[in-house]
């Protein structure tokens, strides 16, 4: 019987360092699962770029509720996926024919001035409330990188889209 017991703690001493390792790499696979999921779940933070093209047809109600969600969904991603978004997006305005870029922006302006002062003055704070929740150091990253996109444009297009919305 004492020999069945040392067969027995023989056995177990043998197979703790197993144990271990199977511990260990049990908790290796759940941290790498972890991981997966955060950075799944931060890819889902950053938007998908708006086909610009596409608020030609949208209303005024239907381009402010869109705005709104992406707003709120960059507000969730990280600096860096705010700027690949808006260099996406500038990437499509800019892809655009020059006669479609007019149109839209005759159409925006057109649509913002009939709006009710009330309307614009609400627009005007949802947007300010957005770069304010940003860091100075973004705020005036954006602003460099619109007077870079403007300085591209030709100069008849430039004009119209660095005329403030509000004038």
């Amino acid at each position: 019987m004492a020999t069945h017991r040392q067969t027995n703690l023989q056995r177990t001493l043998e197979s703790a360092p197993r144990r271990r390792v199977g511990a260990a790499v049990r908790a290796l696979v759940g941290l790498l699962f972890a991981a997966s999921v955060y950075g799944a779940a931060a890819v889902a933070a950053m938007p998908a770029v708006p086909d610009p093209s596409s608020w030609l047809n949208m209303t005024v109600d239907q381009r402010m509720l869109e705005q709104r969600r992406l707003r709120e969904e960059l507000l969730k991603a990280t600096p860096d996926e705010r700027r690949e978004f808006r260099h996406q997006l500038r990437a499509r305005l800019g892809a655009l024919p020059p006669e479609q870029r007019k149109a839209l922006r005759q159409k925006l302006r057109e649509e913002w001035h009939q709006l009710p002062e009330a309307t614009r003055k609400e627009i005007r704070e949802e947007r300010k409330r957005y770069l304010e929740q940003l860091s100075p150091a973004e705020r005036d990253e954006m602003a460099e990188e619109r007077k870079n996109w403007l300085s591209k444009l030709p100069e008849d297009e430039r004009h119209s889209w660095s005329e403030r919305m509000d004038k």
